[in-house]
């Protein structure tokens, strides 16, 4: 099991998600709904929760969390980086 990944997060370790069916992009989740639970990133894509979350404490947060390691910004995708960026003007 993969070391970043979540206790469950609907897939294997193959990146199949139970129950068969086509593996998933890793930033993608089940049936191309949107990102996948337990990346970094999740929620600053363009529209997204977090992309429209007003200032504060938790926006912080989640954006600092989805730095990465070494604030290397190495597991979102561009359209996160965006958004995370976005987040990081409106808390200063």
């Amino acid at each position: 099991m993969a070391e970043n990944r979540p206790a469950w997060d609907g897939q294997r370790e193959d990146n199949t998600p139970l129950g068969g069916g086509v593996p998933l992009s890793p930033r993608q989740g089940p049936a191309g709904t949107g990102p996948a639970p337990g990346r970094p990133g999740v929620g600053f894509a363009s529209g997204d929760v977090l992309d429209k979350a007003l200032p504060g404490p938790s926006l912080a947060a989640s954006a600092n969390a989805a730095a990465g390691t070494g604030w290397a910004y190495d597991q979102i995708s561009d359209d996160e980086l965006i958004g995370v960026l976005g987040a990081w003007q409106r808390t200063g």
